[in-house]
C-alpha cells in the first residue's frame, strides 16, 4: 500500500494507534474476567471499532486493483453492527450474566442482521462517483434502513442509560453519567460530521476521523467499566509488561549468533514465562481477595446501616408504646384501689383474691412500663459526656441507697476512684443497680460489696463484688437479657430489667459489662470506661462501716483523698 503524502502518513499513525489500542484493551478487559457478559460485549464492541478503523482506512485508500466501493459497503456493513452491540451492552452493563430476554435480543439481532446484508449491495450506496480525488458514494433507498437502524439504537442505548442514570446514586450514577457522554459524543461526531457530510455537504473529507470519535466512546466505557472493579489497571499494567518482555526475549531467540545464545536465550525465556504466569496468578487471587474484602466491608456496612435505623425505630417504638400504656394503666389501677378501699367488705373471699390479683398485676405491668420508657431513655435521652469524679458520685449514689443499706446492715467498701468522661447520671444509674442487686440478693448474710477501679489499656475497668448468693454459669450471659429474672417475683420483686438497662448505658459509653460467679461464692460485675482523658485523675476513698451493735445511728462514712 502506497502512502502519497505527509497527511496519509499521518493518517495511517493515528488507524494503526486507534486500531492496536482498542484491540489490546479488548483482550485485555476479557481475558481479565472472561465469564463476565460486560467484560465480552466490550472485547466485541473493542473488536468492531479495531475493524472498522482498518476498513475505513482502506475504504479511502483501497488496495490496487480493489474496488473503492467494495469497501465503502464493508465499512458501513460492519459500522452497521456497532449500534446494536451498543444497546446490549448498555442493557447489560453493569452484570456479569446475560440476563437479555428472547423478546429483547431477537428484535435487536434481526434488525443488525436486514442493515448488515444491505449494507453489502447497492441498496445502501448504488454507485461512486468522484470530485477530483475524493470519493462522494451515492445513497440509495436502503440508506434509511442504516440510518434508522444506527440511530434508533443510539437513542435506545441513550434512554436505557438514562433510565439507569435517574435511579443510580453516588458513584454509580457518575458512571452512568460518563458512558452517557461518552455514546453521546461519540455518535453525534460520527453520524454528524462523518457520515451527514457525505449526504448534506458531498465531502468526505472528515472521514477519516471517524476512529478517533470512537476513542471517545471507548475511553468513557473503559472508564466506567475500571470503576465497577471490572478491570483493574494494575493487571493490565502488568500484563502489558510482561508480554513486551516475552516478546523481547523471543527475538532475542531468532537474533541468537550461536547455539550457546540459543540455548541461554531459551532457558532465560522460559524463566521469564513461569515467573510472569506466577506472577499475574498472584496479583489476580489479591485482587480477587481485595475484591472479596471490598464486597464483604460493602455488606457489613450495610447490615449496620439497617441495623442501626432498626434500634432507632425500635427505641421510638418502646418510648412511644411504654408512653401511651400509662395512661390507660393508670385508669385501671386507679378504679381497682377505688373498689379496694369502698367495696373491699362487700366482697367475699374470692372477690377479694380477685381483686388482689388485678391490682396486683397493674403495679407490675406499671413498673415493666416505667423500666421499658428508662431503658428507651438510655439513648434518647442521655445527657453529654463530661469529666466525672467517680468517688464524689458514689457518694451520693449511697447517700440514695442509704434506706436499704440501713436495712440490711451492709458493708460498702469504695476502694480509690478515677474520673472519667461520662454521661453523670446515667453512670450514677449503672452503679445504683449494680449496688442495689448486690444488697438485695445478699443471702442469710449481712452484705459486704466492695467497689473497685483498675486502670487497662485505653480504659478503666470498673468492678462491683458481693459476698452473696451467687449466679449460676449458664445464666451469667441471660441475667443481661430484658425480663430475665433468676429469683421469683415474691422473692426479689422487680421487673427484670436493671441489668439490660446497664449493658445498655455501658454500651453507649463504648465499654463492655459481664459477670464472674459461682453459686454461694457472690458475684463480681465488671464494666469498662474508655479512658479519654489520659491523666492523673484525683482519687477518693469511701468506707461504710456499722458498729458492733449494728445500730443505724452509728453508721458513719469517711472520705479521704490522694493523688
Amino acid at each position: 500500500m502506497l502512502v502519497g503524502s505527509w497527511w496519509e502518513s499521518i493518517e495511517l499513525t493515528l488507524n494503526i494507534a486507534v486500531t492496536i489500542g482498542t484491540a489490546a484493551l479488548g483482550v485485555l478487559v476479557l481475558q481479565h474476567h472472561f465469564r463476565s457478559w460486560t467484560n465480552r460485549l466490550f472485547s466485541i464492541l473493542a473488536g468492531l471499532v479495531a475493524t472498522y478503523t482498518v476498513l475505513n482506512y482502506l475504504s479511502l485508500y483501497p488496495p490496487s486493483g480493489t474496488d473503492q466501493l467494495f469497501w465503502i459497503r464493508l465499512v458501513m456493513a460492519e459500522t452497521s453492527l456497532i449500534g446494536p452491540t451498543l444497546l446490549v451492552f448498555a442493557l447489560t452493563f453493569p452484570e456479569e450474566q446475560w440476563k437479555l430476554r428472547p423478546r429483547q435480543f431477537l428484535p435487536i439481532g434481526a434488525i443488525a442482521a436486514l442493515t448488515f446484508g444491505l449494507s453489502l449491495t447497492p441498496a445502501v450506496f448504488s454507485e461512486i462517483h468522484y470530485r477530483g480525488v475524493e470519493p462522494l458514494p451515492r445513497p440509495g433507498p436502503g440508506m434509511l434502513v442504516w440510518v434508522a437502524n444506527s440511530l434508533g439504537t443510539v437513542w435506545a442505548t441513550i434512554l436505557v442509560l438514562l433510565k439507569k442514570y435517574r435511579s443510580a446514586v453516588g458513584i454509580e450514577r457518575r458512571r452512568y453519567r460518563t458512558l452517557l457522554f461518552g455514546v453521546t459524543a461519540t455518535f453525534l461526531s460520527v453520524l454528524g460530521i462523518t457520515n451527514l457530510a457525505i449526504l448534506t455537504f458531498s465531502t468526505s473529507r472528515f472521514v477519516p476521523f471517524g476512529p478517533l470519535s470512537f476513542l471517545i466512546l471507548i475511553s468513557a466505557m473503559t472508564y466506567s467499566i475500571i470503576r465497577y472493579n471490572i478491570f483493574s489497571i494494575k493487571i493490565a499494567t502488568v500484563d502489558l509488561l510482561v508480554g513486551i518482555l516475552w516478546v523481547i526475549l523471543f527475538s532475542n531467540i531468532l537474533t541468537s549468533p550461536s547455539w550457546p545464545a540459543l540455548i541461554l536465550n531459551g532457558v532465560t525465556l522460559s524463566v521469564a514465562i513461569i515467573a510472569g504466569v506466577l506472577l499475574l496468578r498472584s496479583l489476580r487471587r489479591e485482587m480477587e481477595h481485595r475484591q472479596q474484602l471490598e464486597e464483604v466491608t460493602a455488606e457489613l456496612r450495610a447490615l449496620n446501616d439497617r441495623l442501626a435505623t432498626s434500634n432507632v425505630e425500635l427505641e421510638r417504638f418502646a418510648y412511644v408504646a411504654s408512653h401511651d400504656l400509662q395512661a390507660p394503666l393508670r385508669s385501671v389501677l386507679g378504679y381497682g384501689e377505688l373498689l379496694e378501699r369502698r367495696y373491699r367488705e362487700v366482697l367475699d373471699a374470692k372477690g377479694q383474691e380477685f381483686l388482689a390479683y388485678l391490682l396486683d398485676g397493674a403495679r407490675r405491668m406499671q413498673r415493666m412500663i416505667e423500666s421499658l420508657l428508662q431503658l428507651a431513655r438510655v439513648d434518647t435521652r442521655g445527657g453529654n459526656f463530661v469529666p466525672v469524679e467517680v468517688g464524689p458520685l458514689l457518694e451520693e449514689v449511697l447517700q440514695t441507697l442509704g434506706p436499704q443499706i440501713e436495712e440490711t446492715q451492709a458493708q460498702i467498701t469504695i476502694q480509690p476512684m478515677p474520673r472519667v468522661v461520662a454521661d453523670p447520671t446515667q453512670l450514677a444509674q449503672l452503679f445504683q443497680n449494680l449496688i442495689a442487686n448486690a444488697l438485695k440478693f445478699h443471702g442469710e448474710r449481712p452484705p459486704q460489696v466492695t467497689i473497685s477501679a483498675t486502670r487497662r489499656e485505653g480504659e478503666w475497668e470498673f468492678c462491683v463484688r458481693d459476698q452473696g448468693i451467687g449466679i449460676a454459669p449458664r445464666d451469667q450471659e441471660r441475667i443481661f437479657e430484658m425480663f430475665r429474672r433468676l429469683q421469683p417475683e415474691d422473692d426479689s420483686p422487680g421487673a427484670g430489667i436493671g441489668l439490660a438497662i446497664c449493658k445498655r448505658i455501658v454500651h453507649r459509653h463504648g465499654g463492655r459489662i459481664w459477670v464472674e460467679s459461682e453459686l454461694g461464692k457472690g458475684a463480681a460485675f465488671f464494666f469498662t470506661i474508655p479512658d479519654r482523658e489520659n491523666h492523673s485523675a484525683r482519687r477518693i476513698s469511701c468506707y461504710r462501716e456499722p458498729q458492733e451493735n449494728g445500730s443505724s445511728d452509728d453508721t458513719e462514712i469517711t472520705v479521704e483523698e490522694g493523688s
